[in-house]
């Protein structure tokens, strides 16, 4: 005879298996529930804030960014402005009729960089024995300026010299004289001579040039014999393309009919005149 199947042992702590034993008597219990902290009603709030003022520094870092400084503006368009000075180049104090001159203008004030001229001419105006000639302009200045602050800019322009007997007057846009030539009737001719590297003077026929040196820093030609009513009128340099050599090119100019020595103090007597050399720009004739 088979002995009776023994019974199933119990599985502790699991209510849908009861079994003998001390613990079949007891169901486990859920532990009791641990009790939260009451909801903090103004956390989301103060969230809220947080978020918009990291958005807000966001913003403000990006507008820092990209801002110029300058307030939105249209370009402004400005008529007229002035100028530093206007001189002969070279440097000139007597001249023929019909003689092309270069005038350079030091420090037309354009304000910025960047400006663009819209319009630039000269303004000539006359009377019985002078001849007035300055400059008048347009200048746009950007409406943003993204371009620094200039004192002026520089330029040059062309013209021919008036009627013997006549004074030309160079003015700035303010009215201001800045530099003058006059005009008789005569004869000119150009001369030119080479200058070696290394020495400080060179004499070609009654003229002496001196080069610049630390203690004269300008380049000058001087004679003491121009024969009366002989001026000189400008001399320029220029470098030989065979190496350092400097090439002298000056101009004498001879006036005919001789003038009284009160308009042209060269017709006195024999005499000596000294002129800045400086660079070359345009060509003698």
């Amino acid at each position: 005879m088979l002995p009776s199947p023994l019974p199933s042992p119990a599985t502790p702590g699991r209510p849908d298996h009861p079994g003998s034993g001390p613990l079949s008597s007891h169901r486990a219990r859920p532990s009791p529930a641990r009790p939260q902290p009451p909801a903090r009603r103004g956390a989301p709030v103060l969230a809220a804030l947080v978020a918009l003022a990291t958005l807000g520094a966001m913003a403000g870092g990006l507008v820092a960014c990209t801002d110029t400084g300058w307030p939105d503006r249209d370009p402004v368009v400005l008529d007229n402005p002035g100028a530093d000075s206007l001189v002969f180049h070279p440097p000139v104090h007597y001249a023929l009729p019909g003689d092309p001159l270069t005038v350079r203008v030091h420090g037309l004030k354009t304000g910025y960089a960047c400006a663009e001229v819209l319009a630039f001419k000269d303004t000539v105006s006359d009377s019985a024995d002078h001849r007035v000639v300055s400059v008048t302009a347009r200048i746009r200045w950007p409406g943003v300026p993204e371009c620094p602050l200039v004192t002026g800019k520089d330029t040059t322009f062309d013209l021919t010299a008036p009627s013997a007997g006549r004074t030309l007057v160079l003015r700035t846009p303010g009215g201001l004289r800045s530099d003058s030539l006059r005009v008789f009737s005569g004869s000119g001719s150009v001369r030119e001579f080479g200058h070696p590297p290394g020495d400080t003077l060179t004499v070609h026929d009654r003229f002496t040039f001196r080069d610049s040196t630390a203690a004269h820093p300008r380049r000058v030609l001087y004679t003491h014999a121009l024969a009366p009513c002989e001026v000189l009128q400008s001399a320029v340099w220029s470098r030989r393309p065979s190496g350092d050599t400097l090439r002298i090119s000056y101009r004498i100019l001879t006036a005919s009919p001789a003038l009284p020595d009160t308009v042209l103090p060269a017709c006195a007597d024999t005499h000596g005149d000294t002129i800045r050399v400086v660079a070359e720009q345009e060509a003698f004739t």
